[in-house]
């Protein structure tokens, strides 16, 4: 048996790895579509909240980022935001999470934002390579 089977995970002990583990589980059970029993039987989007945890556990920071999402309740969404620990982020609050703030995924995300249709394609695969790159993480939601 795993690790991951053997012993309770909780937000506050949760490795990176063992979240992952975890969401390759929720895709393998089919928690990624639309029609997947959520709420009720579908884990899928407080597997990403503890992927949000493993960060901070790992790296003391978690940034959460956005991409499509400018602005929320005419509030203003910034591009990248450090999670403070304690509030609920609600689904599909974050496309992504950093172990550090990245300038650099910043200004990409910005080129993307601005850029025409069709050179946004290329410009959201810079935005994950380099979301990769440097250790971090796209949140998957349902």
């Amino acid at each position: 048996m795993s690790e991951i089977t053997t012993q309770k995970i909780t937000a506050d002990s949760i490795t990176i790895e063992q979240a992952k583990m975890l969401i390759n589980r929720s895709f393998e059970a089919g928690h990624h579509d639309m029609e997947a029993g959520y709420p009720y039987d579908n884990p899928l989007n407080d597997r990403a909240r503890l992927m949000i945890h493993a960060f901070k556990n790992e790296h003391g920071a978690a940034w959460l980022g956005e991409i499509n999402r400018e602005t929320s309740a005419g509030v203003e969404i910034p591009i990248l935001r450090e999670w403070d620990g304690i509030t609920t982020v609600l689904n599909f609050g974050a496309a992504f999470v950093l172990p550090a703030y990245d300038a650099e995924v910043e200004r990409l995300i910005v080129e993307y934002r601005s850029g025409d249709f069709k050179a946004a394609y290329a410009n959201i695969d810079k935005v994950f390579d380099r979301i990769y790159s440097i250790g971090g993480a796209a949140l998957n939601w349902n």
